[in-house]
């Protein structure tokens, strides 16, 4: 059981549901690491519709490009920040609940591991790409749904 929450709850199907006490393993990590990481970048890029790398050079481009561009460019970087508020809130909805090492777990690590391998993927292609956020949790949600697969 989570601190704080005692007995069972019932979905809209009136299937009991029990919360299942939270374990510190690698996994846990990866998902808490995960989950403040996103947070941190959407909470970051959304508000100003620039992501905190970018170089004066491309700052001086797009409020070069005018009224036309320039906010379509910064809506674009909006987008992505949601994006990754959106994969905060999958990975957090899964820690909270104690269900990283559970077939619910599995699932979500798929989603997440499908979205950072393609990540890691573009930014090995991308010219001047110098970050390299993605891989690591690329690696980890991968490891997290073989390791949970074969048991």
């Amino acid at each position: 059981k989570l601190p704080g929450v005692s007995g069972k709850i019932y979905d809209t199907r009136l299937q009991s549901v029990s919360f299942s006490q939270p374990q510190f393993s690698l996994s846990y990590i990866l998902y808490g690491g995960h989950t403040f990481i996103e947070t941190a970048a959407f909470l970051t890029i959304f508000p100003k519709g620039a992501y905190p790398t970018e170089s004066s050079e491309e700052k001086k481009f797009i409020k070069d490009v005018g009224k036309d561009e320039g906010p379509k460019i910064k809506n674009r970087k909006r987008v992505h920040a949601l994006a990754l508020g959106s994969l905060a809130i999958m990975g957090a909805s899964t820690l909270l609940r104690g269900k990283v090492d559970t077939v619910e777990g599995l699932w979500t690590s798929v989603a997440l591991g499908f979205f950072h391998v393609g990540a890691s993927v573009l930014d090995a292609f991308a010219p001047k790409v110098t970050y390299v956020v993605h891989y690591p949790f690329a690696f980890g949600f991968v490891l997290h749904v073989v390791m949970r697969a074969r048991q």
